[in-house]
């Protein structure tokens, strides 16, 4: 084999393994950051558990396994609503959007089996349900489907 062939090889071999060390690398800072995000940028109200997180930057694609999620009244403290489910998957995740444009571009939200039980307070005045707290989101979220299989509410 000739010496520009051996560089070659070795050029392409060394890129090859840079990109599969990368998707590694990303996929464990993308989940470092989800959980992060998870564990302290919640709303007091909102807490969650989960048995993991899958992350794929390849495809796009985060799964969550067995979330359950409690929310609870701002001014009662008490229980407002429980949702658990077998999995969570954010898929289509446009990480060039994000990146460059600040917006969150999602193909599709699959939500398998899950179970919601909202308990209503009637000491909460009606009009504390017109409130949103979507007015105060950083990014423009943009979804194109959501799949709900076999749920129950």
């Amino acid at each position: 084999m000739s010496k520009p062939l051996k560089i070659v090889v070795i050029v392409i071999l060394s890129l090859l393994v840079l990109g599969v060390l990368g998707v590694f690398i990303s996929n464990a800072v993308i989940k470092s950051k989800i959980e992060n995000l998870l564990q302290n940028s919640l709303p007091e109200t909102l807490e969650i558990q989960y048995g993991d997180i899958d992350v794929s930057t390849w495809n796009g694609r985060v799964v969550l396994v067995s979330p359950k999620l409690k929310n609870f009244g701002a001014k009662t403290g008490s229980k407002n609503a429980w949702l658990e489910m077998d999995s969570l998957m954010v898929d289509g995740f446009g990480l060039w959007d994000y990146l460059v444009h600040k917006k969150i571009k999602i193909e599709s939200i699959q939500l398998r089996q899950p179970k919601l039980t909202y308990f209503h307070n009637p000491l909460v005045d009606k009009k504390e349900y017109k409130y949103s707290k979507l007015e105060h989101l950083q990014y423009v979220i943009q979804i194109n489907r959501v799949n709900i299989q076999k749920g129950d509410l």
